[in-house]
């Protein structure tokens, strides 16, 4: 029951221990509303005396967890009952002397029910603690990459622009949670946990087991960090930039998560803003399953349409193939000629080809031109594939694409790369389950970047369109004399290659002329 309000008085001399006991107990266990807590807490903030006597008290509750729990044995509810007997049979005595209850029953009363009261103290024990930790063990990953006061108020004044494309409706969400939480009493808090659903109600169980799992100088620390939050000015706006900051690096590995925690203030802020640019991209190439199965019936409509067809049709003609096995497969012939104009000579380095980035750059030099002039009809059809499909997702998503246009083709296919092989999520399985066992070990350990480049190879890479000049792989040289760059990128030294219009001598290069030629 809650103490009424002339009871808060804890430096009242003429007031009864016990209830200065009674309100100082429903405070440790949530029981007073908020006006009443704010009328203890400034109490304690000033009264020594008080404070130690709360701390005396929770140290009590925090025993109770390491005593054995004790019940009533059956010969003790016996002996009661025969005491009972006893007591009304020599009910007519009362007359002649005062009766007096003997000592071991006064005993055993009162370890019955001390019993009763341990066991419902340990019952309700870890749900108490659980129930006043509650907003600190539903936040803790954005308390712990933020780690103090003072690098929140950094973010707040300087990262703002930063964390704009975090600041999501998930967040706004995650953060009316946490200011009605935080204001909220334990029951208030044990009716909000009664009103959730089984799937909700799943992922607060398992915050509660990784807050858990923490150390304990490691869950003292995020409490502390959480209850100096909560005495802030402005404290639901640093809640919000805690959690669109949780939302940023959140993106990284623990490892880089952990190197940044290491780091001071300033380097650290230095460190997030530089890749805040590539993370928000990121954040916005990250459908969910709605948005997915949106572009994913785009696709569909595309492939299927009959303009669709007639242009894959058209670039067969253009293009001879060295398999037919897309014709069946449209949407892997989409992803295909996508991967191939993001990066047009992967299929060279997968293939064991050169893989000095000077090499690329000066084969990138020698074929642009031939290049532009050969796969034009292949741009001028993805162009369009690729407008009718950027119109299917969503805004976030959608500028990206607009932004990755604006740098180039070659950024602008990279990225509807991922996106056409991430909503074909399906397909890539079904390329990994047609692996060799030896081969799905060894595609296993790749990191997950490379995995889904590997199985987009395996399910597409049917259509493959040759843009070098002479239908293929490099030339034995630039010049078609054998004078090519080395493959650290420089040029070779050595005699001349045939005369001028003839294949060149050597392995790879063809049969020697004819003699009379």
């Amino acid at each position: 029951m809650t103490p009424p309000e002339d009871e808060f008085d804890l430096n009242n001399e003429a007031s009864a221990r016990p209830d200065e006991d009674e309100v100082l107990v429903a405070y440790l266990d949530g029981q007073l509303d908020a006006e009443q807590c704010e009328s203890i807490e400034s109490r304690l903030a000033t009264d020594a005396a008080a404070r130690e006597k709360l701390q005396s008290l929770d140290r009590v509750w925090n025993a109770l967890d390491v005593l054995p729990r004790s019940t009533a044995s059956p010969t003790f509810t016996r002996s009661t009952v025969e005491m009972a007997a006893v007591s009304a049979s020599q009910k007519g005595d009362t007359k002649r002397r005062l009766w007096k209850p003997p000592v071991w029953l006064l005993a055993g009363g009162v370890g019955a029910l001390a019993g009763l009261l341990l066991t419902l103290a340990l019952a309700g024990a870890p749900e108490r603690r659980a129930l006043n930790h509650l907003p600190t063990l539903l936040n803790a990953s954005a308390l712990e990459n933020v780690g103090s006061i003072e690098y929140l108020r950094l973010l707040e004044d300087r990262a703002g622009d930063s964390l704009r494309p975090f600041r999501t409706d998930e967040v706004t969400s995650d953060t009316d949670r946490w200011n009605r939480l935080a204001a909220a009493t334990v029951p208030e808090r044990r009716e909000w946990i009664a009103a959730l659903p089984p799937d909700e109600l799943t992922a607060v169980n398992s915050a509660a087991d990784r807050f858990s799992d923490r150390s304990q100088a490691t869950r003292d620390s995020l409490q502390e960090l959480s209850r100096r939050l909560d005495e802030e000015d402005e404290p639901s706006a640093l809640r919000e930039t805690a959690l669109a900051y949780q939302a940023m690096v959140g993106r990284l590995s623990q490892g880089e998560q952990a190197r940044l925690r290491q780091m001071d203030n300033q380097q650290r802020l230095r460190s997030v803003m530089g890749r805040a640019k590539s993370l928000a991209r990121d954040a916005a190439l990250d459908l969910n399953d709605a948005e997915r199965e949106a572009f994913r019936a785009a696709i569909d409509e595309l492939v299927e349409s009959e303009a669709f067809e007639n242009q894959i049709k058209s670039l067969r003609r253009r293009f001879p193939q060295q398999s037919d096995a897309s014709r069946h497969e449209p949407r892997r012939v989409l992803l295909d000629v996508t991967g191939l104009l993001a990066d047009p000579f992967r299929r060279l380095r997968r293939g064991g080809g050169p893989e000095s980035d000077r090499m690329q750059k000066a084969m990138r030099a020698r074929f642009e031109e031939a290049m532009r002039e050969r796969a034009q009809p292949v741009i001028e059809a993805w162009n369009g594939w690729a407008e009718t499909l950027a119109n299917a997702l969503p805004s976030a998503a959608r500028g990206a694409v607009e932004e990755a246009a604006s740098r180039g083709r070659d950024d602008h296919a990279k990225l509807m790369h991922r996106l056409l092989r991430d909503a074909l999520a399906s397909d890539l399985s079904d390329a990994f389950v047609s692996l060799p066992e030896d081969k799905m070990e060894e595609a296993l350990l790749e990191p997950r970047g490379r995995f889904a480049e590997m199985m987009s190879d395996k399910s597409s890479g049917a259509f493959d369109i040759n843009l070098g000049p002479r239908g293929g792989g490099p030339p034995r040289g630039f010049d078609g004399r054998g004078r090519g760059p080395r493959p650290d990128g420089r040029f070779r030294d050595g005699p001349p290659g045939p005369p001028e219009g003839r294949p060149p001598f050597g392995p790879g290069g063809g049969p020697p002329p004819r003699r009379g030629d």
